[in-house]
């Protein structure tokens, strides 16, 4: 048998050994050589997949992953500071933490209940989640299963429920943009501006110094330590803000209480109006802001002393604060409003 039949052999055996892995999703196929060092598990053993750019910071070419059928796995993406992170997917929890690092590392777990395991490798593999990067943007996208919502109608309460848990952490000198359908998204220890926006989850943003702005349609939203201006919106949930340094604070909810801490005087207008709650601020005693407060369903009250303008009665209280400044918006349609010294 000469040398270029035996070739012939051992290739059609190896292809015929490697497809039964392909078939389970085990074995990733990347789109570019800037990947390397890329690890898969076999697949007796749970799958995690990890993948990394081994380019230097801010110089990488482009880098594409998709998802298969594993339940979890992490990559890791070479760019330095002042680059930017997007990230849009069908449903999960987003948690990002800045870092001193170069990098971008990502890590992605799903799990599947009320299914059979075929179901939930069926279900896996049809949730696309592909990290991406394109020299300093990095991006997550993820489509929902296209067997969702197939079955019987009796068969709602028993559908199979996918969870899914984004992990990243970035160098601190980064913007984020994230989004998802349904899940919590908390981000920390960023000096850049963070914009998060969900359709069911709680929002959380700590220790950020570039700008926030942040919406959900049903969950509470908490602020600590941001140093820049704060735009927060829910439909349906409490907000507090505690350790506020930065130079303008807007608060809005449809539907829960507003409590907001200034570490320094309001250095900019500031809105804080719910729909249906009460409103506490506490103010440094030598804040200068000229106050509007307005409650429909409830009483004003200060600790502070207010040069009052206008009519006084129990809902409404208008003026100035240590002779006015920037002004200062408290309004509720149903609750007290109390101005509190901190």
């Amino acid at each position: 048998m000469n040398q270029a039949f035996k070739k012939v052999i051992r290739g059609v055996i190896f292809l015929a050994a490697l497809s039964p892995l392909c078939a389970q999703g085990a074995v990733s196929v990347y789109a570019d050589d800037t990947v390397s060092n890329a690890v898969i598990a076999s697949p007796a053993s749970p799958v995690v997949t990890t993948l990394n750019s081994t380019e230097a910071p801010n110089t990488a070419r482009d880098v594409s992953y998709e998802s298969g059928s594993e339940p979890e796995f992490s990559a890791s993406f070479a760019v330095g500071p002042g680059g930017t992170l997007s990230v849009d997917v069908d449903r999960g929890d987003i948690h990002v933490v800045g870092a001193d690092q170069n990098n971008v590392q990502i890590r992605v777990v799903r799990d599947v209940t009320h299914a059979s395991e075929a179901e939930a490798t069926r279900i896996l593999k049809e949730h696309h989640v592909v990290l991406q990067q394109h020299g300093r943007e990095i991006s997550i996208t993820a489509q929902r299963p296209s067997s969702f919502g197939r079955g019987s109608w009796w068969r709602w309460w028993g559908q199979p429920n996918l969870n899914v848990h984004y992990q990243i952490t970035v160098p601190q000198a980064f913007d984020v943009r994230l989004k998802t359908e349904g899940g919590a998204i908390e981000v920390a220890t960023l000096h850049g501006n963070v914009n998060a926006n969900t359709e069911g989850g709680h929002l959380k943003f700590t220790d950020i110094g570039g700008k926030v702005n942040g919406q959900t349609e049903g969950g509470s939203v908490k602020a600590v330590g941001c140093q820049d201006e704060v735009q927060v919106r829910t439909e349906g949930g409490s907000i507090a803000i505690e350790g506020f340094t930065g130079k303008g604070l807007q608060a809005l909810t449809e539907g829960g209480s507003i409590v907001a801490e200034f570490a320094v005087p309001p250095r900019s207008d500031c809105t804080l109006r719910t729909s249906g709650g009460k409103v506490t601020v506490k103010i440094p005693e030598t804040s200068a802001v000229n106050l509007d407060a307005h409650t429909a369903g409830g009483r004003v009250r200060t600790e502070l002393p207010v040069q009052v303008q206008g009519r006084l009665d129990r809902e409404t209280l208008r003026g100035t604060i240590n002779g006015g400044g920037s002004l200062l918006k408290l309004e509720t349609e149903g609750g007290n409003i109390r101005l509190l010294k901190r």
